[in-house]
């Protein structure tokens, strides 16, 4: 983890990021064509502003990209590494489950269709493949980045791990429009990814286990709502 890494600094990138990823995903939306092969450039095209913006500026400051998010970790580390994200897959869902009967007991669960991403019902197969691609490879990578490695590191500067990690985790959660419980299943994660990040100076572990909590999701919907 970059030291060092101011609040202003942090909020000045991740807002530059998104405000990309919301250009360059409604340009593409405009004028590329769902149902085509170019829609597969749409993943790696919305998480470039913040990937960049995180590159122009540690390189400026002179840190690699790959050591200032841990990306590159000597072989010793990668079991390690490993272990832990395991153990973040098998936190995250047991978290969901609680959560999921917790909030059944208060009758608080959300409509069956939160976050639904109906591509993966009726588009084409092809289709299909990319949006699994988006959510597995892309999405993990871009919002890790984003919200681990940029936001939750510039809030930690201001105001400590524990506040920073539920701060992050809380626009995290926001930002992917969930009702009740995709909030506070995605705020879990969020709080998860960042402790791990916190922990061991790679957000590998984050982006491998959000990658797996995003494909098991995108699997699941299609497994059940449409094979």
């Amino acid at each position: 983890m970059l030291d060092g890494f101011s609040l202003r600094d942090g909020y000045a990138l991740f807002i530059r990021g998104a405000l990309g990823f919301l250009v360059v995903g409604t340009g593409l939306g405009l004028f590329v064509p769902e149902e085509t092969p170019l829609d597969g450039i749409t993943g790696p095209a919305t998480i470039a502003p913040i990937l960049l913006c995180a590159l122009w500026y540690l390189r400026a400051r002179g840190v690699s990209f790959t050591a200032a998010f841990g990306l590159a970790p000597a072989s010793p580390q990668w079991p390690r590494l490993a272990w832990i994200a395991l153990a973040l897959i098998g936190l995250q869902l047991t978290g969901e489950t609680v959560i999921s009967a917790a909030l059944d007991a208060l009758h608080l669960s959300s409509h069956w269709a939160d976050g639904l991403q109906e591509n993966l019902i009726w588009g084409s197969w092809g289709l299909v493949v990319r949006e699994t691609i988006d959510s597995a490879i892309w999405a993990p990578l871009g919002e890790e980045v984003a919200f681990r490695g940029v936001l939750y590191a510039g809030l930690r500067s201001r105001f400590g791990v524990v506040p920073a990690a539920a701060l992050s985790a809380a626009v995290f959660a926001v930002a992917h429009g969930y009702g009740v419980l995709g909030f506070v299943a995605v705020f879990w994660s969020g709080a998860l990814w960042a402790v791990a990040y916190e922990r061991t100076g790679s957000l590998w572990p984050g982006i491998i286990a959000h990658s797996a909590g995003n494909l098991m999701a995108t699997v699941g919907v299609i497994a059940l709502l449409r094979l």
